[in-house]
């Protein structure tokens, strides 16, 4: 007994190694580092078996299995973690929110088709968040353009290193149901991460002015019923992202030559299958050369057409800026530094002043002040 004793307790020493030699090589995320010491100094039999597999292993192939093995169940705990955080906060209960709240909607007379509900498939969206975020370094900015009850936001924070993560949601109880997800995610889960990110929650259209998310590494927009109009809004601010940022849409790609499909595949989600499109910024350098070639690969999903682009006029404007500092947040995790003034301490209550450019009808800018109380 003694023996299996020391047996065990090796095991757990060179499997911590293990994972902070994985995260090193940039195997795994941060948060995946985390959930993997949490299962070792749980003595997961599962964990500690595909972690010995992998320390033996010989060959590619079977460091490869083993890895698989090992990612597997760490995914499998970033589930349970994620059920945890919505177990008050349902699909059903969600379907009911927004339906009360497009109702409201609808009677003020504004046009809510792009504001039918759906949520993401953990499994699906986690192997998305891999595949969007292989070979880049860390992100300094999420963002969710249309995130509910905050599934995806969460669902990023568990698996994908970034410092900022961002969740702009127009129904106002969606986004309420999100701040008490929010409040569950400190009490519980914000404690397990070594390096916890900011969180920030707005209440808000995405196409109004002071919601620029141009400065994200990583944009997700759960656009499946979302109208060709709002499509192109965001395909033109998606145009001004850095080079090299991506962004993930669902069953319509994004008309725009500045945009490269680099990853496609159908998955099954709540509402049902839908196409997964992950795009990638092109520099102007990739953009001219798109040009010049005149072909690449999803061309006909994107339904982008050549000759209305001038190779000569590849500029592409982007930002770097923090361009949503003058909205505050309804939610703001505490920020590190505790001197950013969008960040509130208390989700539920904030008072201040949002201000934004917009150009009057002569063409003029002009600033926009609003002062806000925020009370749930």
């Amino acid at each position: 007994m003694g023996e299996m004793g020391i047996t065990v307790r090796e095991t757990v020493s060179q499997m911590l190694v293990l994972s902070e030699t994985l995260h090193r090589e940039r195997l795994l995320s941060g948060p995946s580092k985390c959930f993997l010491k949490e299962l070792v100094l749980r003595q997961d039999p599962k964990a500690l078996e595909a972690g010995n597999q992998l320390m033996l292993a010989s060959t590619r192939e079977e460091r490869e299995a083993a890895m698989a093995l090992l990612t597997s169940r760490i995914e499998e705990q970033a589930k349970a973690t994620y059920d945890g955080l919505f177990e008050e906060t349902d699909l059903t209960l969600a379907h009911q929110l927004a339906s009360k709240d497009v109702d409201t909607m609808k009677e003020d007379g504004v046009d809510t088709r792009s504001f039918v509900y759906g949520e993401v498939s953990f499994a699906a969206f986690y192997e998305v968040l891999l595949a969007a975020t292989a070979g880049m370094p860390r992100l300094g900015k999420f963002y969710d353009l249309g995130s509910g009850t905050g599934r995806a936001v969460f669902e990023a924070v568990l698996a994908v290193d970034c410092d900022i993560f961002v969740g702009i949601e127009i129904l106002p109880r969606l986004h309420a149901a999100a701040c008490t997800v929010a409040e569950t995610y400190v009490d519980r889960v914000e404690p397990l991460l070594a390096r916890a990110p900011i969180i920030r929650l707005y209440n808000g259209d995405i196409t109004a002015g002071q919601f620029d998310w141009a400065d994200g590494d990583l944009v997700f927009a759960n656009s499946t019923c979302f109208e060709q109009t709002l499509l192109r809004d965001i395909a033109r601010v998606a145009e001004r992202l850095k080079p090299g940022a991506r962004i993930i849409t669902f069953t319509v790609a994004l008309t725009s030559l500045w945009l490269r499909v680099v990853y496609k595949k159908k998955f099954n989600m709540s509402w049902g299958p839908a196409t997964v499109y992950i795009h990638q910024k092109l520099s102007e350098e990739e953009y001219a050369e798109r040009l010049r070639v005149g072909h690449t690969d999803f061309d006909d999903d994107q339904g982008v057409v050549y000759d209305e682009a001038v190779a000569s006029g590849a500029k592409g404007p982007w930002s770097d800026t923090d361009s949503m500092r003058g909205q505050a947040p309804s939610y703001a995790t505490p920020s590190e530094g505790g001197d950013d003034p969008t960040q509130f301490h208390h989700p539920h209550h904030a008072t201040g002043a949002q201000e934004w450019v917009e150009e009057d009808e002569d063409g003029e800018e002009e600033v926009n002040t609003e002062e806000f109380e925020l009370i749930d």
